[in-house]
């Protein structure tokens, strides 16, 4: 049996198996390190070498030791073991994606105690406000509201004095206004927006009672072309700085009482919307992926339960929002200001989600979730489409930003769908489907502006025209009519349940509107074609062919008269064979109107 050199710092008293296991790892480790390990062992050894001439027992670090552990290699020592007694494991380090933003995202899920607290609604959802509005009339005209029809008055007025001066039959009365904004719900109601005006007044089996016994068609078309909503005479200099200058005020103060009368209730969806319109327009749009191509944009926040529109701004192109460095996050910040500190969740398409966006609302207390693009800087390249074909179809990869969750899924192979949440803060995916719960939640509340375009479009009061502010105020009628609906579900919980819900509603909104209208007429019936007469019986109205009022001691009443509104006539007062057919008193043609029947304005002007 061949000799073996004695190692030197082996003592003699191991048996002889250890000394050489000892010996080859001392071996292995001598050249596995470089010089200066080396050298460090040599001091080791020297120091090794005087304990022993003094006759002590030392480790390398000094410690006294006598056992078999004291002259092991370092590498090969065990773990301490800690007071406890168990050995400590080392943490396993978390995969880091660092986006071209330098955010850093990981794919371990926070933990509970590192997670933001959950959002908490401050104020509940439904009507606010209404200081005692019940009837449907009553809460169409929180949208349509005095003021604006006040304003709409007094400028279609001046456009048809300025017009038509003489030959303009007379002023538009409160009362004619309103049924005609009737009228315009009707034929949306019956789905004939788009048919000629005259077709409704037409004699046979297509003629619309409705329309004949309220008024006649000329005027009816009248009001629609002189209906202005600004000042022509000062409304030019505000055109120069503000593109929606002929119809802004009506529109803002529409915009303002949707905020007044609703609060949100848990989840609201900002998109955007397009109402079609082919006409010369400055901000007119064209987006081929919508059902009307070309028409005007509106940015919309709606309510993803009860579809009420909680607010709404026009897009005015790229000249008008020059001034905004983010359009889609300023946007949202916007229509979401009413909301702020009260506890809501925003969902919005990847035009308009961004990290930054998501951290800003975090601050007001509202999260966010939807579609992201991958070419945004704050998502990491891995994840991004070009570099997740080889992942398999269903597949998920979950990254986390401090409140933020950013999901890769695979719906189907060379296919990714990018989401972020400042809601969800875990890697949760339903069995059944395979799908994040992110996906699932977006998808359940990403459609609330898409939903109420589809319900505005059953019964739009839209009707062709070269006018776009014509088109703005077709719009905002759909949408008061439709958020009318909604505060109305709100009061009455059992309506909700009727079939054709909606439809009674309109109908019963609309009867509202024309019924004074076509009372007054029915009062008045001199004049009146037997067509009308006969369509006013159908809709069960009686008419009075003997009200006029009796004249003074049943004396018969001159052929001619003093207008009772003119001056005196040395003061240049008419006489006129005119007389008004509610008082009996006569009146010229400036101080009356006639609508099938002469009415001096004072009897025939009502309120809204």
């Amino acid at each position: 049996m061949a000799s073996t050199s004695r190692h030197p710092d082996i003592p003699e008293s191991l048996p002889p198996t250890l000394q050489d296991d000892i010996r080859d790892s001392d071996v292995e480790s001598l050249m596995s390190e470089e010089s200066g390990s080396v050298v460090a062992d040599s001091q080791t050894s020297d120091e090794m070498s005087c304990s022993e001439e003094s006759g002590e027992d030392v480790d390398s670090n000094g410690n006294e030791d006598g056992d078999v552990a004291s002259i092991l290699p370092p590498k090969k020592r065990p773990l301490p073991t800690p007071p406890n007694g168990r050995l400590q494991k080392e943490k396993p380090s978390r995969a880091a994606y660092v986006s071209p933003s330098g955010d850093t995202w990981t794919s371990d899920a926070p933990s509970t105690s590192r997670r933001r607290k959950a959002k908490v609604m401050m104020e509940a959802a439904g009507p606010k406000n209404l200081e005692g509005a019940k009837s449907k009339l009553q809460l169409f005209q929180l949208f349509i509201t005095t003021g604006m029809m006040n304003a709409i008055l007094m400028h279609t007025n001046e456009e048809g004095l300025r017009q038509r001066g003489r030959a303009w039959s007379g002023d538009v009365a409160m009362m004619e206004l309103t049924s005609a904004i009737g009228l315009l719900l009707f034929l949306g109601l019956t789905k004939s927006g788009r048919e000629k005006v005259r077709s409704f007044w037409r004699q046979g089996p297509f003629a619309r009672p409705l329309c004949m016994a309220t008024m006649t068609g000329t005027r009816f078309q009248d009001i629609l072309t002189l209906m202005r909503f600004d000042s022509k005479a000062t409304g030019e200099a505000r055109r120069k700085n503000d593109k929606f200058a002929p119809i802004r005020s009506v529109f803002d103060e529409f915009a303002s009482s949707c905020r007044r009368y609703y609060s949100a209730g848990e989840c609201v969806t900002v998109d955007e919307q397009l109402v079609a319109f082919r006409g010369r327009c400055p901000f007119r749009q064209y987006m081929p992926r919508k059902p009307a191509k070309y028409g005007i944009k509106f940015w919309a926040c709606v309510d993803v339960d009860s579809h009420y529109v909680l607010n709404i701004i026009p897009y005015l192109g790229k000249e008008a929002e020059g001034t905004r460095t983010n359009l889609g996050a300023s946007v949202v910040k916007e229509l979401m200001q009413p909301m702020y500190n009260i506890g809501r969740n925003v969902t919005t398409d990847n035009y308009f989600t961004s990290a930054a966006l998501a951290k800003d609302l975090l601050k007001k207390n509202l999260t966010l979730v939807g579609t992201i693009r991958g070419s945004r800087r704050e998502v990491p390249k891995e994840v991004r489409r070009e570099n997740v074909k080889t992942r398999a179809a269903k597949s998920s990869r979950f990254l986390f930003n401090e409140d933020l969750t950013l999901v890769s899924f695979i719906p189907r192979e060379n296919r990714s769908v990018l989401l972020l949440s400042s809601m969800h803060h875990d890697k949760k995916i339903n069995p059944d489907t395979q799908k994040p719960d992110i996906i699932h939640f977006y998808n359940k509340t990403k459609g609330g502006v898409d939903t109420v375009d589809q319900m505005c479009s059953v019964y739009s009061c839209l009707r062709k025209t070269k006018r776009w502010p014509m088109t703005v105020f077709y719009n905002l009628l759909n949408l008061a009519a439709l958020n009318a609906y909604a505060l109305w579900r709100h009061l009455n919980p059992a309506w909700a349940k009727r079939e054709n819900s909606r439809h009674d509603f309109l109908h019963g909104l609309i009867m509202d509107l024309v019924r004074p209208q076509i009372e007054l007429r029915a009062a008045n019936p001199r004049g009146l074609h037997a067509s009308t007469t006969s369509a006013m019986a159908i809709l069960n109205f009686t008419v009075q062919y003997n009200s006029k009022q009796p004249k003074p001691d049943g004396a018969e009443q001159a052929k001619m008269g003093d207008c009772h509104e003119c001056p005196p006539r040395r003061q240049g007062g008419r006489r006129t064979p005119r007389s008004c057919k509610t008082c009996n008193r006569f009146v010229c043609k400036e101080h009356s109107m006639k609508f099938s029947a002469v009415a001096c304005r004072s009897c025939h002007y009502g309120e809204f």
